[in-house]
C-alpha cells in the first residue's frame, strides 16, 4: 500500500465548496490517495448537516471554507477523521479558484513529500500559500495547536508532530474505502 509507515490508502472527502473534478481526477490518478467528490445528495444542504454528514464517514474532508468549522465547530467532534481548508489567507482578500489550489497543494506535496501518510485524525489544517495552522477540537471549541510558515527550517518535522500529537487523542478511526 502507498505511504512510508505501511498505511492504508490516504481517502479524502471534498465538500461542496472543493468539488472541483480535475483536482478529485489528478488527486486519484496518482494513486497515493482516492479523492471523492461532494455527494449530489447534500447540495444545498446547510454547514452544520454537511458537517454531521460527512464526519461520520472517517474520510478527511477537504474544504475551501474554514468559517464552515469555525461557525459550525459544535458539529465537529473531538475525534473526527480530520479537516484541510485550502485558503489564500487571511490577508490575501483574493477569490480562490481551482489554478491557486493546484499551485498551493503542488508547493505543500513538493515540500512536504511525506504528506500522504501523515495522520489527520482530529486534526483542522488551514494550508495557505504561505503557512499552515493546525487545530483540534475539543468540547466544542475550536483550539490552536500551531501556526508554522513554510519557510520556517524543520517546517514539516513540526507539522507531522502536530498531527501525530492530535491523532494520538483516539484510536480506532479508519476510512470508508467506499466514499460517502
Amino acid at each position: 500500500m502507498p505511504g512510508s509507515s505501511g498505511d492504508a490508502l490516504k481517502i479524502f472527502q471534498f465538500d461542496q465548496c472543493f468539488n472541483d473534478a480535475s483536482i478529485a481526477d489528478a488527486c486519484n490518478a496518482r494513486g497515493l490517495t482516492k479523492a471523492f467528490r461532494f455527494p449530489k445528495k447534500l447540495m444545498g444542504k446547510d454547514d452544520a448537516e454537511v458537517l454531521d454528514e460527512l464526519l461520520i464517514k472517517q474520510n478527511t474532508v477537504v474544504t475551501t471554507d474554514i468559517n464552515m468549522v469555525r461557525d459550525h465547530v459544535d458539529h465537529v467532534p473531538d475525534n473526527h477523521p480530520g479537516i484541510i481548508a485550502i485558503c489564500n489567507g487571511h490577508a490575501n482578500p483574493q477569490t480562490i479558484t481551482s489554478s491557486i489550489i493546484k499551485k498551493i497543494l503542488f508547493e505543500f506535496k513538493l515540500k512536504f513529500p511525506g504528506w500522504y501518510s501523515a495522520n489527520l485524525s482530529n486534526s483542522v489544517a488551514e494550508i495557505t500559500p504561505v503557512g499552515i495552522d493546525i487545530f483540534h477540537v475539543e468540547r466544542g471549541e475550536l483550539i490552536r495547536d500551531q501556526y508554522i510558515a513554510f519557510d520556517q527550517p524543520g517546517w514539516a518535522l513540526q507539522v507531522d508532530a502536530i498531527l501525530a500529537r492530535n491523532a494520538a487523542r483516539t484510536k480506532g478511526l479508519g476510512a470508508s474505502p467506499d466514499g460517502y
